[in-house]
């Protein structure tokens, strides 16, 4: 039998959990996992990957994309957070992680150059995971 504690930690037998303090000794029974279940947060309750991100628009120097909106895995989802890469480097740089809606601008960008974008979706209890990396998406030739 399975023994879990208030944090979740999961010991082999049914013994006593003493947990010591400055000033006082608390001794605490433990109950069996099919008896008292006790989940610590976790990556269940967040909420699922978007879509990958799309192109809706784009000039020599701005790129909107849009993504569809996930599961949201029981808790309403507040807001998104928006990544762009170069082509060029690895490095990925956050456009935005108070994104409302599920579209939002890149601006500022260099023409005739490659980007890749990424999502993840936001709840109550976290961030969900990021979304596929976006197909590259390049800017036009500014006249």
């Amino acid at each position: 039998m399975t023994w879990v504690g208030a944090n979740g930690v999961t010991l082999a037998s049914p013994s006593l959990l003493v947990v010591r303090g400055v000033q006082a000794v608390k001794t605490a029974r433990l109950a069996p996992a099919s008896s008292h279940f006790v989940r610590p947060p976790c990556a269940e309750f967040v909420p699922f990957a978007p879509g990958k991100p799309t192109l809706r628009g784009r000039t020599d120097a701005l790129i909107t994309m849009e993504w569809t909106i996930p599961r949201n895995n029981g808790h309403r989802i507040d807001r998104f957070e928006l990544q762009m890469a170069r082509a060029d480097t690895p490095h990925w740089v956050m456009l935005s992680n108070n994104i409302p809606d599920n579209s939002h601008m890149a601006t500022d960008l260099i023409p005739v150059k490659k980007y890749a974008f990424r999502v993840r979706a936001h709840n109550l209890l976290g961030w969900g995971p990021w979304s596929e990396v976006s197909d590259l998406v390049k800017t036009s030739r500014r006249f």
